[in-house]
């Protein structure tokens, strides 16, 4: 198999029936789809595809409502990518600002 891209990882098909991202779509126990295909979604941004349509029908045949599915995918298209998520710091490590008021 090829060897493709930064990692090195190897080339796999990414949507359509046999594709593991629409794959792991259609596996996911309801309660679970939405999550699923936005991280779905936001993979197949980073690896450059182009066309979204069968990770959507597959999250549709899946039992997903067609309306969800787009704004997931729309949503996931629209979020920044190759950043990790942050977190807010702790209440405590906040610096609360009385003490450096004049009174």
């Amino acid at each position: 198999m090829p060897l493709v891209g930064r990692y090195a990882r190897p080339t796999l098909p990414l949507v359509g029936r046999s594709g593991w991202l629409a794959t792991h779509v259609a596996r996911q126990p309801e309660g679970n789809r939405n999550s699923a295909l936005f991280w779905a979604t936001h993979r197949a941004v980073e690896a450059h595809v182009v066309d979204y349509e069968p990770l959507i029908a597959t999250a549709v045949q899946a039992g997903m409502p067609e309306a969800e599915a787009r704004r997931t995918v729309a949503s996931a298209r629209a979020a920044p990518t190759g950043q990790r998520f942050t977190t807010r710091p702790a209440p405590s490590a906040r610096v609360d600002p009385a003490p450096f008021v004049d009174r």
